[in-house]
C-alpha cells in the first residue's frame, strides 16, 4: 500500500486533546511522551499506527531510562487514551509490562488519526478502480467501432446507385400493358389470391388495350374493381323481377361507359354514335 502523501502540519484537535478525560488523567510523564508519538504517527507509512519495541522506543524518545516507558505502557493500557498491543498477533502483552518485555515488539495506535488514515486509503482503491474500468471500457470501445455511421457523415448517392432505386414495373397481362411491381403483385395475392388476380390483370389488360385508357396505378384500379365485384356479387336477385332489373342495370351501366369512351375518341377524330342504343334500354334509377 503506498504511503499517504506528507503534510507540513498536522491537524492537531486542541479542543479534544484537552477535553478527554481519560488523557486528562495521565501524568505528565503520559502526556508528553504521548504527543511526541503522536508526531511520529503522523510521518509513518501506516498513519496513526508505530510499531516498536520498550528498548527501541527508549531510544525514540530519549527517555532517562527503561523504567519511565514501562511506566508510560502501562499507565496508557490502564487509562485506555490509545491502542496498544502485541505486533505478534499469537503473543499477547501480559500487564504489567516488566524489564522481561523490553524486547517484545509493541504496536502503537491512535485511534482517530488511523481511522482517517483507512478512509482516505479506501477512497483511493475507490478512486482508482473506477478509473481502470473506465480506461477498460474505452478500449472495448476502440476494438469494437460502432458499424452504423454518425449522423454527421453525409451519403453521396452517383447517378448508377439512383438507377437502383428507381421504380421497377413487370409489364403483365397478354398485352403486356398491367404494369406492377413485386411487392404490389405480392399484396394482390394476399389480397384476393392468386387465381383472382391473374384474372383481374387479364380483364384489365383486354381492357385497356380496347379502350386505350391509361391509369396512374394499375394496382389501385384492379382493387377498385375487386371491391365493386364484391358489391355487386352481394346484391343477388330474389325473384324473377329482380333480376331483370339488375340486368338492366348492368347493360345501362355499360353503355355508359362505352358512350363515354366514344365521346373522348370524338374529341380525337373519330366520331361514332351510340346514343342510338339508349333509348332501346328503360334506366332504372
Amino acid at each position: 500500500m503506498a504511503a499517504p502523501t506528507r503534510q507540513p502540519a498536522i491537524p492537531l484537535m486542541i479542543g479534544d486533546y484537552f477535553k478527554d478525560p481519560r488523557l486528562g488523567q495521565a501524568s505528565l510523564l503520559s502526556r508528553g511522551a504521548w504527543f511526541e508519538l503522536l508526531l511520529y504517527m503522523w510521518e509513518c507509512d501506516r498513519r496513526g499506527e508505530i510499531e516498536t519495541s520498550i528498548r527501541g522506543l527508549n531510544r525514540l524518545l530519549k527517555a532517562d531510562s527503561t523504567d519511565e516507558i514501562l511506566f508510560f505502557f502501562n499507565e496508557m493500557n490502564d487509562l485506555k487514551f490509545g491502542d496498544i498491543f502485541s505486533s505478534d498477533s499469537e503473543k499477547e502483552l501480559i500487564f504489567p509490562l516488566t524489564l522481561a518485555d523490553c524486547n517484545t515488539n509493541v504496536t502503537i495506535r491512535n485511534r482517530r488519526m488511523y481511522a482517517d488514515f483507512k478512509d482516505r486509503q479506501n477512497t483511493r482503491l475507490r478512486v482508482q478502480k473506477h478509473r481502470e474500468k473506465k480506461a477498460e471500457t474505452k478500449v472495448k470501445r476502440k476494438c469494437n467501432p460502432k458499424v452504423t455511421p454518425s449522423l454527421s457523415v453525409s451519403v453521396s448517392i452517383t447517378d448508377k446507385e439512383k438507377k437502383i432505386y428507381k421504380r421497377k414495373d413487370e409489364k403483365l397481362g397478354e398485352f403486356k400493358n398491367v404494369k406492377l411491381t413485386e411487392g404490389e403483385l405480392q399484396k394482390l395475392n394476399l389480397k384476393i389470391g392468386e387465381n383472382e388476380t391473374q384474372i383481374m390483370i387479364e380483364r384489365l389488360s383486354g381492357y385497356l388495350a380496347s379502350s386505350g385508357k391509361k391509369y396512374k396505378s394499375h394496382y389501385a384500379t384492379i382493387l377498385n374493381w375487386t371491391r365493386k365485384d364484391q358489391d355487386e356479387k352481394q346484391i343477388k336477385p330474389k325473384t324473377y323481377a329482380q333480376a331483370q332489373d339488375l340486368e338492366r342495370r348492368m347493360m345501362v351501366k355499360m353503355l355508359k361507359e362505352s358512350q363515354n369512351a366514344d365521346n373522348q375518341e370524338s374529341n380525337d377524330g373519330g366520331i361514332i354514335q351510340t346514343s342510338h342504343l339508349l333509348p332501346h334500354v328503360k334506366e332504372v334509377n
